[in-house]
């Protein structure tokens, strides 16, 4: 799979992403300790079947697909920072008063901030990674306040987005998320188009990105 700034024609060397997965998260997400009382827990790994179930294994241990999950808990809502699955996705997440977790981008759309959106996916490079952990990290400091301060009627529409997602989507998004990494974006359009009232923010407008690439081609 092509990959951001991937520069090479081997495959990326999971160790080596681990640890930049690991040293990006605690750097971007450093503000967290001083400014909301949220510390950072061990890295957890995991390795993932056909079905993406996943068990967890050793750092060591992993290999591709894989996923990597740092949590910060404490005195506020936790955050986590997720990286890897099959597209080299990074996905920062906000707990939400019990229901679960949920995208940065789901909480921003839900509370009406308007955000640029950006591909996450096919980052797989040490450089990538800590741009865009950075980038992440940036929504979130920004936009904290709002989240903490969202009420019952935020809260519900986190909820309703996630409940109206079709578990078929899950298993689609893989291949989706690959397939535009790879500039693949009829294959895009075909795969998650009939679900496009599901999408999550960012993923409608990939796929509107998607159609006029696919159109143009």
């Amino acid at each position: 799979m092509c990959t951001e700034d991937c520069g090479r024609l081997q495959p990326p060397d999971e160790q080596e992403l681990l640890n930049a997965f690991e040293t990006a998260a605690r750097d971007a997400l450093a503000f967290l300790g001083p400014d909301r009382q949220l510390r950072p827990s061990s890295l957890a790994t995991f390795e993932l079947d056909e079905e993406r179930r996943r068990s967890q294994v050793a750092a060591s241990a992993v290999q591709y697909p894989f996923l990597a999950t740092l949590e910060f808990t404490g005195s506020n809502p936790p955050v986590r920072l997720s990286y890897g699955e099959r597209e080299y996705h990074l996905e920062l997440e906000i707990a939400a008063n019990g229901s679960g977790y949920f995208p940065i981008e789901t909480w921003l759309d839900a509370l009406g901030i308007h955000f640029e959106s950006a591909d996450n996916s096919g980052v797989a490079s040490p450089t990538a990674l800590g741009r865009h952990a950075r980038r992440l990290a940036r929504q979130l400091r920004d936009h904290f306040d709002e989240i903490l301060a969202a009420d019952e009627r935020v809260i519900g529409r986190l909820s309703q987005q996630g409940a109206k997602t079709p578990a078929r989507l899950n298993r689609t998004r893989d291949r989706a998320h690959a397939a535009f990494a790879e500039g693949h974006y009829d294959s895009y359009v075909e795969l998650l188009e009939p679900f496009e009232n599901a999408l999550t923010v960012t993923e409608r407008r990939k796929l509107d990105f998607a159609r006029e690439k696919a159109e143009a081609a």
